[in-house]
């Protein structure tokens, strides 16, 4: 497992925190911070590429040279069939698949071999959606468990949390956090900010 590659990337998880913290209302919807953290992991991990492999879809109907390289960092690829990863960290030498519609047509699955680290990213009011969030840390529980060679970040943007100077009667709800026991060899880490607007950090074992 690449230290360097995971104290990087909870770097950047603080400062987006930090960030959602002093102005909430700067990102409004999830995709935004998702994006911010895509292009921070872009611009600032090193190696920025890795080498790629093509393997074809279906028949093989095009050629490419011998030496290929691909980000490290992509959104929205998929493993297992449709289970949908946010943001993945590849690993060394990756291979991904090309439609016979275009020799640029790469889809989306990955192989988990190829995956340094998966990150789930929640912006929504955990006061209704905290499954949602439980949810997502057995997704990165169930990738880990399957690929032991990754590590799951999950980042939760509260928007029960009361910052900005607001106030409110609801409540942030912290009850998805109880899926995750602490383990300081586990591969889950959650990052969120608690009541008083801190970043804070949980690595663990999923147990639902």
């Amino acid at each position: 497992m690449d230290l360097n590659t995971l104290d990087q990337i909870r770097e950047q998880l603080r400062a987006l925190l930090a960030d959602f913290r002093d102005r909430p209302f700067f990102d409004l919807r999830e995709a935004d911070p998702q994006a911010r953290l895509f292009n921070g992991l872009r611009e600032r991990l090193e190696p920025a590429d890795v080498a790629l492999t093509i393997r074809a879809h279906s028949r093989n109907s095009h050629s490419f040279p011998p030496a290929l390289r691909t980000s490290r960092v992509h959104r929205e690829l998929k493993l297992d069939g449709d289970l949908k990863i946010d943001i993945a960290v590849l690993r060394g030498e990756v291979e991904l698949t090309v439609h016979q519609n275009g020799p640029l047509d790469i889809i989306a699955p990955v192989r988990g071999r190829d995956l340094a680290a998966v990150i789930e990213v929640k912006a929504a009011p955990s006061r209704n959606m905290w499954g949602a969030f439980r949810d997502d840390l057995a997704k990165l529980s169930s990738i880990t468990n399957a690929y032991p060679n990754c590590f799951g970040f999950f980042v939760a943007f509260d928007k029960s949390l009361h910052l900005g100077g607001t106030a409110s009667n609801v409540k942030p709800c912290l009850r998805w956090l109880d899926s995750l026991a602490e383990d300081a060899t586990g591969l889950v880490e959650a990052h969120w900010l608690d009541t008083l607007g801190q970043p804070r950090s949980r690595r663990g074992r999923v147990d639902l």
